[in-house]
């Protein structure tokens, strides 16, 4: 399939008026101008309409948390330190509010990723459609979430990072619980 005659904005080069925008199976295989495309290619004018990158929402809480100052409108952690076996989709609202604003200003996928605790559990990345979290699900796990505690200006435990951040790591491959809690147990 081609959408023909859109003027196509990619992130790595200046706009393309009447540009074409080849898809195969649900990917985008080529993007330019005056390409050449078989007889059995779908073509579909989109003419006077702009074509732009969909956007990624990293490390966000999308799903998780609908309204900040209400508790219970929160799923993005669990009591403890050490939460391995917490999975971020699972807890996603597929019905939040927020998603379809989100998905309305181009962010297209959110990585859901759980809070607390030194090991928070392991992030999915998902697609910001669909009625369950199954079907938003594109792809979990991506990693495991393990935090550093807070230091504060002077080195000790308590104060907020000097950054104003809180330090983590993922990690993305396989790993035993055990290895996970000896590497934050400094």
């Amino acid at each position: 399939m081609a959408l023909i005659s859109a003027t196509i904005y990619p992130l790595s080069s200046p706009a393309i008026e009447d540009g074409v925008l080849v898809m195969k199976e649900g990917r985008i295989v080529s993007v330019g101008k005056n390409m050449p495309l078989s007889p059995e290619t779908r073509r579909i004018d989109v003419s006077g309409q702009s074509i732009y990158p969909g956007l990624i929402n990293l490390d966000g809480l999308l799903g998780l948390i609908e309204i900040n100052a209400v508790r219970a409108t929160g799923d993005d952690s669990e009591t403890g330190e050490s939460n391995p076996n917490v999975r971020a989709e699972t807890a996603v609202n597929p019905d939040s509010e927020l998603i379809p604003v989100t998905r309305s200003g181009g962010v297209l996928f959110s990585l859901a990723t759980p809070r607390r605790g030194r090991v928070s559990g392991t992030s999915a990345l998902l697609q910001l459609e669909g009625w369950t979290w199954e079907e938003m699900t594109v792809k979990s796990p991506v990693g495991m979430h393990v935090r550093r505690p807070n230091l504060d200006r002077k080195g000790a435990k308590g104060g907020g990072h000097p950054l104003g951040v809180v330090p983590a790591l993922t990690v993305s491959k396989q790993m035993p619980v055990e290895d996970l809690n000896e590497l934050v147990s400094f």
